[in-house]
């Protein structure tokens, strides 16, 4: 019985390995034909050759994501060391709207004991006046400011000081311990514009507090040492009629 069992073993076991090679044989045929008519062949993946591919692409993306990383430092360190802009050429005294203004009032203010409020005609449409506040009590006296012409600071965005809304700047020379009002120059008219020949430009309509261009401007605006106003030490003039000046104070700042 158990020689029965062995030989059938045997016969199915020669029967199989011949079936395999067949099958080998009409896949090899297959594989030939296939190339011949234009066929790609791709591999059937083992264990081994997807293990040492997924190593392979593993690598590609720490290159890939190393690579992305050394860029955007690259950009980054671009970014924070290029040099910024600089928009200071811009900003110039072109962009304040300095007007000549005749002081028809002044009074001090209600609730500030430095402040004087005065009415001023600065040459706007319809010979409208404008309020504005000074903190000039200490330096000033009032009857010095009364019906005379100032340079006034006209595209300040207005501001309520001490409940009283003031529409412009009184324009002075300062130092730490006097203040001078800007003079004319003879025959000036309220609304006479006050420029810096040196740098032509439009003022601004209203100066934007963001932009900070009052006080990028502020710094360079000073009397020389013949005390006449100036921008970066060019004068300031009124176009036909002169150059602006104060009475006394030399190398002083405006404000």
């Amino acid at each position: 019985m158990l020689n029965l069992v062995k030989e059938e073993t045997d016969r199915l076991t020669r029967e199989n390995e011949l079936l395999r090679n067949e099958a080998k044989d009409f896949k090899k045929q297959l594989m030939l034909a296939e190339i011949n008519n234009g066929v790609r062949q791709i591999p059937i993946p083992t264990k081994r050759s997807i293990s040492e591919s997924n190593k392979v692409n593993e690598q590609k993306n720490v290159k890939k994501g190393n690579g992305k990383e050394v860029n955007e430092k690259k950009v980054k360190v671009d970014k924070d060391t290029k040099a910024p802009p600089s928009s200071n050429d811009s900003i110039n005294v072109s962009k304040l709207d300095l007007r000549v203004g005749l002081i028809v009032s002044a009074e001090k203010h209600p609730d500030a004991d430095k402040q004087y409020v005065e009415e001023v005609n600065v040459g706007d449409e319809g010979g409208a006046h404008r309020t504005v506040v000074s903190g000039l009590v200490n330096y000033v006296p009032l009857e010095a400011i009364q019906g005379r012409l100032a340079v006034f600071l006209c595209n300040l965005k207005p501001a309520k000081i001490r409940g009283v809304m003031s529409e412009a700047m009184l324009v002075c020379a300062c130092t730490s311990d006097k203040v001078e009002l800007l003079v004319p120059p003879p025959g000036c008219v309220p609304g006479d514009q006050v420029i810096c020949p040196q740098f032509p430009g439009k003022p601004e309509p209203q100066l934007n507090p963001k932009k900070k261009i009052w006080e990028t401007v502020k710094p360079n605006l000073k009397t020389n040492n013949k005390c006449v106003a100036t921008f970066k030490g060019q004068v300031l003039v009124v176009e036909g009629k002169g150059e602006v000046n104060v009475p006394t104070l030399a190398d002083a700042q405006l404000s």
